[in-house]
């Protein structure tokens, strides 16, 4: 998401001392989130027993969902070649997520003789 919130958002909302390589955002902005995001993954970790953890349908077509319509504002916004990056990224990851839901579906379904 942040690939795709944060080019937008520093037309307006942000901006940084010395713009970055990726529309404007530093590096360095994406790494920040990127450990922020595996502390946070850590903590549920400890709560959530990643063994019997599976991917919600829902959630997943919601997020993917959520990725088309930001890939919208950046055409609304006028980042076209944002959109462009944002709708290909975002068809990666429901690629990816489709690939382990029918993998894990495939595992946990019992086969028919």
């Amino acid at each position: 998401m942040d690939l795709s919130f944060d080019p937008r958002f520093s037309l307006h909302l942000w901006h940084w001392i010395k713009p970055g390589i990726y529309f404007g955002v530093p590096l360095s902005n994406f790494a920040g989130w990127f450990a922020a995001s595996l502390i946070i993954m850590a903590v549920i970790g400890i709560f959530i027993k990643f063994n019997k953890y599976r991917i919600s349908i829902n959630g997943m077509l919601f997020y993917v969902l959520f990725g088309y319509f930001q890939a919208l504002e950046d055409t609304v916004s006028g980042l076209l070649k944002l959109a462009v990056v944002s709708t290909i990224m975002f068809t990666i990851i429901l690629i990816i997520f489709l690939i382990i839901q029918f993998s894990v579906n495939k595992i946990l379904m019992p086969q028919k003789m």
